[in-house]
């Protein structure tokens, strides 16, 4: 009745302050989001003297059976875990908790508003102006110039060197200028950044949005969880290149022996809370898949007093040590002596506790801190070890806040289905060149269905959309009661959240087939780069090949493309063959194109015919034959204008 998103954007324009945990990407642990509103009052400690008083009270308010929703910063953690003259001047909460009677739960596992229904009501009877979502970030900028990284890169590796640490995360920041809706902002990092434990903290100084995929810790009852990350790997460009990848990440002794010093640093830090024994881990080298790249994590458990007073978890725990280093008290000292700006809530942890001491907070990674006045930072950290390459870092630095500025492409995913009534000779010729094409390749109607709905579930998989082909397949075969005796190009598309549109129009095979030959046009030019993912997928985000083609589809049929690298990949709408010799010739995927259904069916049913091999421009010549194929166009005979070359 009531939609999540709706009430989201409701309470980001509504109110002044709030606290919101969402969960996007959902799991067994995780499928719960939090929304807190109308503060009873807030709890802030801006003097480190003062951290046993805020945390009894803290221990006070939750007693009284009110819910705490904020944030630690990073700098805490020397006044919690050691005393050595730390100097003090911060201007900034050391940690600030917001003080609730309760909260709106939302549970994505049964789309159903779990707790705060009452509330919920209330907000929706009341209507809002709809605000403009634009945004623009200004002046980005990195605090800490090339040379100045170098330096610090080498500083530390020289205290590695000497044995006081063994690796240190190094962070610098991104400062920027915000204007416009912060609603529009944190609407757009929510399409690409699927994590677990997002959170938008808005106070009346400033606002904090957390896109972090690190738990911290939960706790529930007398079991406390921590989750750390460490060891990453770049994403393959398909399910299959994710699994090579995973297992590169899983096998790499590198990102191991990194994990486990942090493994080994929470198993010390649990021990500081927990029983002789009691500290337990459950899951080592796991692989989790995020947008752009895949993450070592390890589980650890602890049985610990249910009761435990927070100052006493926070001393023993806080920072976590994936983001510090280790060992944590000496990497601490040498991270604030080389950083040039304190950390504030970034590495820190945002989070919230209930009534009954139940708590989860995330580490503060992939987090922006925009003040009421438009000064924005973002941090941005790695893990310096011996062997880091300071100007490798440094660039790599530079790509870690790219995910704020990008262009999000809003896409669908497309399946294009020929539907024919029946099996004849003319269907036969029109796919077939000797290359074995039956009737069993028409499924109901649909032509190589299973194939074209395994490409399309893949490809759910790799981007995170939903996909139900039940729900696919019963639209397919209602559509079907209501086509005539002919064939159809069906188009399918599937949007993120599982929704599928069924679009149709008549295919007259004859008349397509009355050319025996088609003209298609070399586009050497335009160089297709192979590292875009969106060329191993079909999605509606084909704005070059569409471009193209339309530059050229009334002289030519379709339109080749090359690569940077003068390999042949494919046309705007089908894959590539040559016949040279005794066998035809196909390039591979990793060219830089889309594996067809029907080429996939084609090599499938005829290996010794078939072979992929690049195909550079000057190979075009030895080609006794060129066809283009898809499941839709068949097999077309083809020649290629090369006045362009």
């Amino acid at each position: 009745m009531y939609n999540f998103e709706e009430l989201v954007n409701k309470i980001v324009l509504a109110q002044k302050e709030f606290a919101i945990y969402e969960t996007l990407k959902i799991d067994e642990d995780n499928f719960l989001s939090y929304i807190f509103f109308l503060p009873k009052e807030k709890l802030v400690l801006d003097d480190p003297q003062n951290i046993k008083e805020f945390f009894k009270l803290l221990e006070k308010k939750i007693k009284e059976g009110f819910y705490l929703a904020g944030f630690l910063s990073y700098e805490l953690g020397y006044f919690l875990d050691y005393k050595d003259n730390v100097d003090f001047n911060f201007g900034f909460p050391l940690a600030f908790f917001y003080v609730f009677e309760k909260p709106i739960v939302y549970n994505h596992k049964t789309n159903t508003f779990q707790e705060g229904v009452e509330l919920v009501q209330k907000f929706f009877s009341k209507n809002f102006t709809k605000e403009n979502l634009e945004f623009k970030l200004k002046n980005l900028q990195l605090n800490t110039s090339k040379k100045e990284y170098i330096e610090c890169i080498k500083k530390i590796k020289n205290y590695i060197f000497c044995g006081d640490t063994y690796q240190i995360n190094y962070t610098i920041k991104l400062k920027f200028d915000f204007e416009g809706s912060i609603l529009g902002l944190y609407k757009k990092l929510k399409q690409t950044q699927k994590v677990s434990y997002c959170a938008f903290i808005k106070t009346k100084e400033f606002s904090i949005i957390s896109f972090s995929p690190e738990m911290f810790f939960r706790k529930i009852n007398d079991l406390i969880v921590v989750k750390p990350m460490k060891g990453t790997i770049a994403r393959g460009k398909d399910i299959f290149e994710d699994k090579i990848q995973a297992n590169k990440l899983y096998n790499s002794m590198k990102n191991r022996a990194e994990n486990v010093m942090i493994v080994d640093l929470l198993r010390n830090d649990l021990g500081k809370i927990s029983s002789y024994g009691e500290v337990k881990v459950k899951k080592l080298f796991e692989i989790e898949k995020y947008e752009t790249l895949l993450q070592m994590t390890s589980t650890i458990q602890a049985k610990i007093d249910p009761y435990i007073k927070f100052y006493k978890l926070f001393y023993s725990l806080f920072p976590s040590g994936s983001v510090t280093g280790a060992p944590k008290i000496r990497s601490m000292q040498i991270i604030k002596e080389v950083e040039k700006e304190p950390r504030y809530v970034y590495t820190g942890a945002v989070g919230f506790i209930k009534p009954n001491k139940e708590a989860v907070f995330n580490v503060a990674i992939r987090t922006l801190l925009i003040n009421k006045n438009g000064k924005s930072e973002l941090g941005i950290g790695s893990g310096i070890v011996a062997d880091s390459n300071p100007i490798k870092e440094y660039n790599e630095c530079k790509l870690k806040y790219k995910f704020l500025i990008a262009k999000i492409p809003n896409f669908r995913l497309i399946e294009t289905i020929l539907y024919c009534a029946k099996f004849d000779k003319e269907i036969k010729n029109f796919y077939d060149l000797n290359l074995n094409i039956t009737k069993e390749s028409f499924e109901n109607g649909y032509f190589l269905l299973s194939l074209h709905l395994d490409r399309l579930k893949n490809s759910a998989l790799y981007f995170g959309f939903k996909f139900e082909e039940s729900k696919i397949l019963e639209k397919l075969y209602r559509l079907k009661k209501h086509l005539v005796e002919q064939s159809y190009r069906i188009r399918l598309l599937l949007s993120k959240n599982g929704d599928v549109e069924i679009q149709k129009s008549v295919f007259d095979i004859n008349e397509f087939c009355s050319k025996k030959v088609v003209d298609i046009i070399l586009d050497p030019k335009t160089k297709i780069d192979d590292n875009s993912i969106f060329l191993y997928h079909k999605t509606t985000n084909r704005k070059l090949y569409n471009k193209k083609y339309k530059k050229y589809s009334a002289n030519f049929f379709d339109v080749l493309f090359v690569n940077k690298n003068k390999v042949i990949t494919e046309t705007s709408r089908a894959n590539v063959f040559f016949k040279i010799g005794n066998f035809y010739y196909t390039p591979p995927k990793s060219a830089g194109l889309l594996n067809g259904v029907f080429k996939r069916f084609l090599i499938e049913k005829n290996k010794d015919k078939i072979k992929e091999k690049e195909i550079k421009i000057n190979e075009i010549y030895s080609a006794e034959k060129i066809f283009i194929t898809n499941a839709v166009i068949g097999i077309r005979e083809a020649k290629i204008s090369l006045k362009n070359i």
